[in-house]
């Protein structure tokens, strides 16, 4: 199947969730082809997409990802070969409809196209907790204040639409971790030509958030490297950060009246704990990059692809070849999904429910 557009769903342990998501999104992905980038689940989040995608006739690829959502967005846009992708969380927080106002948005010569929560006409959960939302509304001020966010007013949005072109201009010297892939994208991105469009923001259809004090810190990391345009590296800015931090603490206890010797014990104390609580996307960020696909994969990935009629087409994507090996690998076919188990995520759709499509 040929086609200029296409979906990437980023997913971890959507189990629960992602048959709802995909049953959704069916109307709006025909003649699109739908990625699913695994970030590692362990549950059954891939046999219910697998499964979700047969019912209803969804062309659907899955890829394994390494961990971290900005870092299976990125192994998307490295792996998908199509000109336009849309991004889309797995969770069913984003009204899919969005997709067609976005990919429209890019064939009328937009390089980026965002699904936002924060200009007329969009909405959010009306149940929202309080503490987020002005928690998330700080750290967007933060942001838009300190990094070149091309006047986008939701630069955390998980929802959005980028040319190829687009990307593959900074693809090079392009450096993402932890939560939000957008922000890394606008901070090392000069003279983009951008749409915001209000999308529909909603509670997730199930699971759990993927929130964590190491998804924050990688937060905070992204912003810090924004304001100094990408060109230092996040790693520099993660373990500096959490030394300005211990510094603080120690000069802060030593005015407290602590003597000096242990004030700065307290501070290099804080810096260790910070950087420990950090440390899975610290040691995602200082994994060798595959020199061939430009992602953080110690052992490659593995692309297997699913269309409506079950068919496998994917292909193994290695780090390198061995000498003699076929650049082009070999296939590898999607793991099975027993028949006798179908969807377990509420009653099947009807696969012809493609009245709305793209």
């Amino acid at each position: 199947m040929t086609t200029t557009e296409a979906i990437l769903v980023p997913v971890l342990n959507e189990e629960a969730a992602i048959g709802p998501v995909l049953a959704e999104l069916a109307p709006h992905a025909v003649g699109r082809r739908v990625y699913l980038l695994d970030g590692g689940s362990h549950d059954r989040t891939v046999a219910e997409a697998q499964c979700r995608a047969r019912d209803c006739g969804l062309d659907l690829a899955v890829i394994d990802c390494p961990p971290g959502l900005a870092t299976a967005i990125r192994s998307g846009f490295e792996q998908a070969p199509e000109e336009h992708l849309a991004v889309i969380d797995g969770d069913g927080q984003h009204e899919p409809k969005i997709l067609d106002t976005l990919f429209q948005d890019l064939r009328d010569g937009r390089d980026l196209a965002v699904g936002s929560r924060y200009v007329a006409n969009a909405s959010i959960p009306r149940d929202w907790p309080r503490h987020r939302y002005a928690g998330s509304v700080v750290l967007l001020r933060l942001a838009c204040t300190t990094v070149r966010c091309h006047g986008i007013r939701d630069p955390f949005a998980g929802c959005f639409a980028v040319r190829r072109e687009a990307w593959e201009r900074v693809a090079g010297r392009f450096e993402t971790g932890g939560y939000k892939f957008l922000l890394d994208f606008l901070a090392a991105s000069p003279g983009l030509r951008v749409a915001e469009r209000p999308v529909e923001y909603r509670a997730r259809r199930a699971g759990a958030s993927k929130m964590s004090f190491a998804v924050f810190w990688e937060l905070l990391v992204s912003i810090g490297s924004g304001v100094f345009r990408a060109a230092v590296p996040r790693r520099w800015i993660s373990f500096g950060g959490a030394g300005v931090l211990g510094a603080g603490v120690a000069l802060a206890a030593h005015a407290a009246g602590t003597p000096w010797p242990a004030a700065w014990t307290t501070g290099v104390a804080g810096s260790v704990v910070v950087l420990f609580l950090a440390a899975p996307r610290c040691a995602e960020r200082l994994r060798p990059i595959d020199a061939s696909s430009g992602i953080r994969s110690p052992n490659g990935l593995r692309r297997r692809s699913m269309g409506g009629t079950g068919e496998a087409d994917g292909e193994e994507v290695r780090p390198a070849p061995a000498p003699g090996q076929d650049p082009a690998g070999g296939l590898s076919p999607p793991a099975p999904v027993p028949e006798e188990a179908g969807c377990s995520n509420g009653a099947r759709p009807d696969p012809r429910n493609t009245s709305a499509g793209g």
